[in-house]
C-alpha cells in the first residue's frame, strides 16, 4: 500500500536543506518558518507525519539543474474574505484544457476555501518552462499575480542559493490546528487520507508543453553578460506581460532586452531604483516588480522585497520617481546614448495645475472629463479636489463626507463608485480600475490630514474647543471621523433627561452627566472604564442607549469582554470610536487584565483590520459594562481596581415602552451643551463624583463579583455551629440572597467550586 513517503518521493526536488514551521506566533501572530541547512531524512518526515509542531516545506527547485517535480498554484485565503473555490474550479478547467492533472489541497486544514495548492507533479522539468506556463494559464484566466501565486518563484537557482520554499501535504498547520487535506475535485471535500494518497499517486506526470509560436526563457549556462549592450532575447514582451502606461521607454528595452544591470556597477544600481520607481509610480503591483527583476539572475525574493520596500516609502512621502534627466547623468554607459535618439523624448509627468474651486472641479467631472484625462494620475488629483480621499500608512481608504463634515473609513469599491456617481463614466475595465486606485493611493497618501488637537469637540454645530470655548470649521485637512450627532443647544434644560437619572441613580446621578461627557473626549486621561451593575429592569440598558444615541452610532461600537482582551482585530473595532459598549460578562475570572488596562491607560497596543497591515493604537474608545454579573479579578492591584467606577441601579421598573424614547431632540441639543460646560472642571479634578478611594472601589467590586463571603456574614451569623444544617437548605438560602440583593443566582455546579 502506497503512504506518505511514496507521495513525498514524488514530489520532493530538493533533500540538502528544509524549512520548519515557528510552533508558537510572533508578535504579530503569524507563525514563521526557519531554514534548516541539513538534508531531509526519513526519520523527520515520519515525525511530521504523526506530529501536531513538527511542520515541513522544502525547496521547489532544485540548485544548479533548476529542475522542478511538483510546481504550484498557491491561493491564499487565510482570513477567509473572499469565496475563492470560483477561482479554483477556473484554474483547474483551464489546466485540464491544457492537458495538465492538477491535485486540489486545502493548504490550511480541511477547507479549501482557507487557502488552496494547486499541486502539478510531473518529471523533472526546467522550473523557467514552468513558470513561463503556468503564468500565461493564469493570465488566460483572467487573473494575476496577486490572485494566484506560482512556485517556483524563480527560473534559476544558483548552486549556493535555496531559492523558495513551500509546505508539504499531509503536514499540520500550527496556526489553524489542522493538517492539510487534499480536495475531491467533484465535491470539493476531503479526501479519506489513504484515498487521496492513492490519487496523488495515479495521478499522470504532468507534461509543460510549448506555447506555439513563443519560446520560454532558459537560465543562462554561462556567466551573465557584462554589459548591457548583450541582449538576451525575450520571452513575452513588456507590453504584454505587464499592460502598464507611460512607462519610460528605457526601461521597456531594458526588459525586452534582459538588460543585465549587476555587472554595471552604481548605473546598475541607480537603474534599478529608477526602474521600481516608475513602474510603481504608473500603477505597478508589487508583484509585477518582482516579475521585471526575476530576468536578473541576481534576484532573490527577500532582497528584493526589502529594496521595493523603500521605494514604496519614498514615493509615499510625496516624491516623485527618478526622473529623465537624472538617469540620463547617472546612467549614461548603461543607455548609451539611447535618449538622444529616443522617439518619445520623455519628460517628466507635472500635476496639471488646477485653479478651479470645489463647485467647478465637480461640475467639469460631471461633463466627462475622464476622455480627455489620458493620464489616470490627474483624473486622481481632479477627484481628491471634488472628494477628497485619505490613504493611511496601515492602507486604509478614508473619503470626507460633505454634508456631515467627516472622513469615514471606506474601500475601493467606495471610491470607484464614488467616482463613476460624479462622472456618469464606466471605469470598470480592470486596468484602467488598477491605474485609477493607484493613483488614488499616491494622492491620497500625498494628502497632509493633521490629527486635531485633543481638547477639540465635533458637532453638527461646528469644532468648539472645550477649554476655550472657541469655534472652528470642520475641514478635510484635519483627520475628522466621529462627529456628534446634535447642534449645540443654548441651555441646561432637559427635564426629561434628569427625571430618568434620578429614578435609576438618586443623588449619585451626578456621575451619569459626568460620563457622558467625557465620552465626548478622543483621549482617556482619566483611566476609568464604567460598570453599570444590576439585575434586570433597573435602566442599565437605557441608559447605555441613551450614551450611544447621544455620542452617536457611528461612533459606537460594541464589543465582548473576553474577545476585546484577546484578540487585535476586535481591538481593532475601537479605532477612532467614543464609545465601547460590553453587555453581559463571562462568568469565569479575568486571568489577564493587562489588555484592560492598556485599553482604559492610554497605553499602544496593536490591533489590525482584516487584510490591512497591522497598527498601533491608543484607545479613546470609553469602556462602558453593563452587567448583573462581575467575574472575578485574578488581579488584586490597585491599578486594576483604581479603573473600575462601578455604579449599582438598585431600582426595578414596570416592563413597557422604552423612555429613551420620549426623550426630544432639543435636550440632547441642551444635553451637549451641559456636558461641553462638564468638561473643564471635570479634567481638572481627574476623577468623577464619588467615586471613592481605591480601597473603596477594590471592596465594592469584591463584594459585587463574589458575593458569597457577604451572604455567610449576614445571613449565617444565627445558625449555630453545632447544628447539622442540610447543604440543599444554605443553597436555598444563598438563592434566596442573591435574588434579594440582585446578585446572578449560580447553580449548583459553580457553588461547589
Amino acid at each position: 500500500m502506497t503512504s506518505e513517503i511514496d507521495v513525498y518521493e514524488r514530489l520532493i526536488a530538493r533533500r540538502d536543506c528544509y524549512w520548519v514551521q515557528d510552533t508558537k506566533p510572533d508578535e504579530k501572530g503569524s507563525f514563521g518558518y526557519k531554514h534548516r541547512k541539513l538534508p531531509l531524512t526519513r526519520k523527520e518526515i515520519d515525525q511530521s507525519i504523526v506530529s501536531k509542531s513538527l511542520t515541513f516545506g522544502t525547496a521547489t527547485t532544485e540548485n544548479g539543474s533548476n529542475l522542478c517535480k511538483c510546481p504550484i498554484l498557491d491561493i491564499d485565503n487565510h482570513d477567509k474574505t473572499k469565496n475563492i473555490i470560483p477561482i479554483i474550479e477556473t484554474l483547474c478547467a483551464a489546466a485540464q484544457k491544457a492537458g495538465l492533472h492538477p491535485v486540489i489541497e486545502a493548504s490550511s486544514g480541511d477547507d479549501v476555501n482557507d487557502g488552496c495548492h494547486i499541486l502539478l507533479p510531473c518529471q523533472p522539468t526546467l522550473s523557467s518552462k514552468v513558470r513561463f506556463v503556468l503564468k500565461d494559464l493564469i493570465l488566460n484566466s483572467g487573473f494575476n499575480g496577486e490572485d494566484v501565486e506560482v512556485f517556483p518563484k524563480q527560473d534559476e537557482v544558483k548552486n549556493d542559493a535555496f531559492g523558495n520554499f513551500c509546505k508539504l501535504p499531509f503536514q499540520y498547520h500550527n496556526k489553524t490546528g489542522k493538517r492539510s487535506c487534499i480536495i475531491n475535485p467533484e465535491t470539493m471535500k476531503p479526501f479519506e487520507r489513504q484515498d487521496a494518497i492513492d490519487y496523488i499517486m495515479a495521478c499522470p506526470d504532468n507534461v509543460f508543453y510549448e506555447i506555439p509560436g513563443r519560446e520560454h526563457p532558459t537560465p543562462p549556462s554561462t556567466e551573465a553578460p557584462k554589459q548591457s549592450s548583450e541582449p538576451i532575447k525575450s520571452d513575452i514582451g513588456f507590453e504584454e506581460r505587464f499592460g502598464l502606461k507611460n512607462i519610460k521607454p528605457c526601461i521597456i528595452k531594458s526588459y525586452n532586452e534582459k538588460w543585465v544591470l549587476h555587472g554595471n556597477g552604481e548605473e546598475g544600481h541607480n537603474f534599478r531604483i529608477a526602474i521600481a520607481g516608475n513602474l510603481f509610480y504608473n500603477g505597478a503591483t508589487d508583484q509585477q516588480a518582482h516579475d521585471f527583476f526575476s530576468i536578473q539572475d541576481d534576484y532573490t525574493e527577500r532582497t528584493t522585497h526589502l529594496q521595493l520596500e523603500s521605494i514604496h516609502k519614498y514615493l509615499s512621502s510625496g516624491r516623485r520617481p527618478t526622473g529623465c534627466k537624472t538617469i540620463m547623468d547617472q546612467c549614461k554607459t548603461l543607455l548609451n546614448g539611447m535618449c538622444g535618439t529616443c522617439k518619445k523624448k520623455p519628460k517628466e509627468k507635472k500635476p496639471k495645475q488646477v485653479t478651479l474651486d470645489g463647485d467647478e472641479v465637480k461640475n467639469a467631472i460631471g461633463k466627462g472629463l475622464i476622455e480627455a484625462w489620458s493620464n489616470s494620475l490627474e483624473l486622481a488629483e481632479q477627484f481628491q479636489k471634488a472628494t477628497p480621499v485619505y490613504y493611511d500608512i496601515s492602507k486604509n481608504f478614508w473619503i470626507w463626507n460633505g454634508n456631515e463634515k467627516y472622513y469615514f473609513r471606506c474601500d475601493e469599491t467606495d471610491i470607484l463608485s464614488n467616482l463613476h456617481k460624479k462622472s456618469g463614466e464606466e471605469v470598470w475595465e480592470s486596468t484602467k480600475k488598477r491605474e485609477i486606485v493607484e493613483c488614488i493611493k499616491i494622492t491620497g497618501r500625498r494628502r497632509e490630514v493633521k490629527e486635531c488637537p485633543k481638547t477639540w469637540i465635533h458637532t453638527y454645530s461646528g469644532i468648539v474647543d472645550y477649554i476655550t470655548g472657541n469655534a472652528i470649521a470642520a475641514t478635510p485637512d484635519y483627520f475628522l471621523t466621529s462627529p456628534i450627532p446634535h447642534k449645540i443647544g443654548n441651555s441646561d434644560s432637559i427635564p426629561t433627561i434628569d427625571k430618568l437619572f434620578m429614578d435609576w441613580l438618586g443623588d449619585r446621578k451626578q456621575v451619569l452627566y459626568e460620563w457622558l461627557a467625557y465620552n465626548l473626549v478622543d483621549d482617556y486621561p482619566m483611566h476609568r472604564m464604567l460598570i453599570l451593575f444590576g439585575s434586570g429592569r433597573n435602566g442599565k440598558s437605557q441608559y447605555a442607549e441613551l450614551l450611544t444615541r447621544f455620542v452617536g452610532r457611528k461612533n459606537t461600537t460594541a464589543t465582548d469582554l473576553e474577545k476585546v482582551i484577546e484578540s487585535r482585530f476586535e481591538a481593532a473595532k475601537l479605532y477612532r470610536k467614543k464609545s465601547a459598549l460590553i453587555g453581559e460578562t463571562n462568568f469565569t475570572a479575568i486571568k489577564s487584565s493587562a489588555r484592560i488596562k492598556a485599553l482604559t491607560g492610554a497605553d499602544m497596543l496593536t490591533a489590525e483590520f482584516k487584510n490591512k497591515d497591522p497598527f498601533d493604537l491608543t484607545n479613546t474608545a470609553k469602556i462602558t459594562i453593563s452587567t448583573n454579573n462581575l467575574p472575578e479579578s485574578l488581579d488584586k492591584t490597585e491599578a486594576f481596581f483604581s479603573r473600575c467606577l462601578i455604579e449599582e441601579f438598585r431600582n426595578q421598573f414596570e416592563d413597557g415602552k422604552s423612555v429613551i424614547d420620549t426623550i426630544p431632540e432639543i435636550e440632547y441639543e441642551n444635553l451637549l451643551f451641559k456636558c461641553i460646560k462638564l468638561l473643564p472642571a471635570l479634567m481638572e479634578k481627574g476623577k468623577f463624583t464619588n467615586e471613592g478611594t481605591i480601597q473603596d472601589k477594590a471592596a465594592k467590586y469584591e463584594r459585587i463579583s463574589n458575593p458569597f463571603p457577604v451572604f455567610v456574614e449576614k445571613e449565617l451569623v444565627e445558625v449555630a455551629t453545632d447544628q447539622y444544617t442540610p447543604v440543599w437548605v444554605l443553597r436555598e438560602m444563598y438563592r434566596i440572597f442573591c435574588v434579594k440583593n440582585g446578585f446572578r443566582v449560580v447553580g449548583e455546579r459553580e457553588l461547589r467550586h
